[in-house]
């Protein structure tokens, strides 16, 4: 869900808090709030009455957009904790500015914190004051993997999909990553059987899937992923071809590049995200030419 988005729900369910039981019913609510939140919006204005408010929530879009361990992005991090000083992206923004171990001890502290004033009841995304943590334990989960915790990003995940199982953020990708981290064949099999009986499977789960199998050494399953790979997306061929031409660090640098947050599962797209993610942390060579030797093989199979 987008910035804006979520901006627009807050202030209404605070539109309904304050305002609800002056009209008949929520839906006319809704539609009035609809009508002067557009109206505001095209003619410049923020449809909010309290200036502080205002203001936070113009520092939490700068927020949103500031590129990561730039001056700006702490600067507008403390302005935002001086309005609101509970504030959790704003605490997760200056904590990123300090050594790793002291931002890995605050960050697991808040995380703590913070689930404890969660009611068991309302975990989900669709709860939207939740969002801030589940958010929380992304970034935790993350730099657990970026410096090599794979175990406790494992937990992280894990109980991100028991918190929120229809998965807004994307868990069940990073999770499959960490199995094949940590040659968990079993478990990642597992989750992905469970996944496939009620979703189709994509790229971003089948290329973990294919790499945990080959380094446990069940070639024949990872080729039978392959297979699934290559009948979901067109793109492969187009994606392997960057590959043999820009190598797996060549692939790696792409997929760090700046974007707009936004791909497509089973696109060119994903596959440099998924590889190059992995790529992080795990000497992918082998799989890079595995993955160009067997595609032909399977290809002259058919």
């Amino acid at each position: 869900m987008s910035f804006e988005t979520e901006k627009f729900i807050t202030l209404l369910y605070k539109f309904l808090d304050e305002h609800g039981d002056e009209y008949e019913n929520d839906e006319e609510a809704i539609a009035d709030f609809q009508m002067k939140y557009n109206l505001n919006i095209a003619m410049g204005g923020g449809f909010i009455d309290d200036s502080d408010e205002d203001i936070l929530w113009d520092l939490l879009e700068e927020l949103h957009y500031a590129r990561p361990g730039t001056p700006k992005r702490k600067k507008v991090a403390k302005q935002i904790l001086e309005i609101e000083p509970d504030n959790l992206e704003a605490k997760q923004a200056l904590f990123s500015y300090l050594p790793r171990p002291e931002e890995l001890y605050e960050l697991e502290k808040l995380e703590r914190e913070e689930f404890k004033k969660l009611d068991p009841e309302e975990m989900g995304w669709e709860y939207i004051e939740n969002r801030p943590y589940l958010r929380l334990k992304v970034d935790l989960a993350g730099k657990y993997v970026r410096n090599a915790f794979f175990t406790k990003a494992e937990k992280q995940y894990k109980e991100l999909l028991e918190m929120n199982p229809n998965d807004s953020l994307g868990a069940r990708f990073e999770l499959m990553n960490v199995y094949a981290h940590l040659e968990k064949y079993d478990e990642a099999k597992v989750f992905l059987d469970e996944y496939e009986k009620e979703y189709r499977l994509n790229d971003l789960l089948l290329v973990p899937m294919m790499l945990v199998a080959l380094k446990v050494g069940k070639n024949e399953v990872a080729e039978d992923y392959y297979r699934k790979l290559l009948k979901g997306n067109s793109d492969v061929t187009k994606f392997l071809r960057l590959l043999k031409k820009e190598g797996v660090e060549g692939v790696e640098m792409i997929a760090d590049e700046p974007n707009d947050g936004y791909y497509r599962p089973d696109s060119m797209d994903s596959l440099v995200l998924c590889f190059g993610r992995l790529a992080k942390t795990i000497d992918l060579n082998y799989f890079a030419e595995w993955l160009i030797v067997t595609k032909k093989t399977l290809t002259k199979k058919k």
